[in-house]
């Protein structure tokens, strides 16, 4: 309720509304208005406006009070297993409890974390595919997970913007598999020269498994 309440007191002031868009399985394409959007657990569905709620409309509605009616004027739903990817351009900054960052980001993905679904940021993809979820967990860190294609989501231990310590033994052992990938881990912890963010990190070692090792 809060982040709804914040996001419609910042439309109240703005004369122009970003949308992003649902690309679905079949191909299609859906823009929607940002701020309204959320995922309804029970029904598996992805809710999202289509058209903006006049500022007259909305002015009653700075608390989320009578939200009802205009979800229901305005609401549209598509089911998750429906939806491939959405296209959210945008730079991620601070959120929650982290210290500031600055990651580029354009992938939406819906997936299962804790048996729940959860949307993340898609920072690339491949054989492997690097996730980051911006407010996971009750500390509001971000959170990175990886997946190689057919297998188990899996967190990876670099909280917030500060490496863990076995940060880097954890990664040889998720990427064991391409000797490559393992003596190029080596290199970048080695080299002090650059100065990498975490995400910076995780996103090279992704990629250049995905260039040199991947099956496909």
């Amino acid at each position: 309720m809060k982040k709804l309440t914040l996001i419609i007191f910042l439309f109240l002031f703005s004369n122009s509304f970003s949308q992003s868009i649902i690309i679905t399985k079949k191909g299609d394409s859906i823009k929607y208005i940002n701020g309204f959007e959320h995922i309804n657990q029970r029904k598996k569905q992805f809710f999202y406006y289509t058209e903006m709620p006049s500022k007259q409309e909305l002015k009653p509605k700075l608390y989320g009070i009578g939200m009802g009616k205009l979800n229901k004027k305005y609401g549209k739903t598509i089911a998750i297993e429906q939806i491939d990817k959405i296209l959210s351009p945008g730079v991620l900054q601070n959120t929650g409890k982290n210290k500031f960052v600055n990651i580029p980001v354009e992938i939406v993905k819906i997936i299962k974390i804790k048996n729940r679904y959860t949307s993340v940021y898609a920072l690339t993809e491949g054989e492997f595919t690097l996730y980051l979820c911006p407010n996971c967990g009750n500390n509001e860190y971000l959170r990175y997970y990886v997946k190689r294609d057919g297998e188990k989501l899996k967190k990876i231990d670099a909280t917030g913007t500060v490496l863990a310590a076995n940060f880097w033994k954890k990664l040889k052992k998720e990427f064991s598999d391409c000797q490559k990938t393992v003596e190029y881990i080596s290199t970048l912890k080695k080299d002090k020269s650059k100065k990498y963010k975490t995400h910076e990190y995780l996103i090279d070692i992704v990629d250049f498994y995905n260039n040199n090792c991947s099956a496909k």
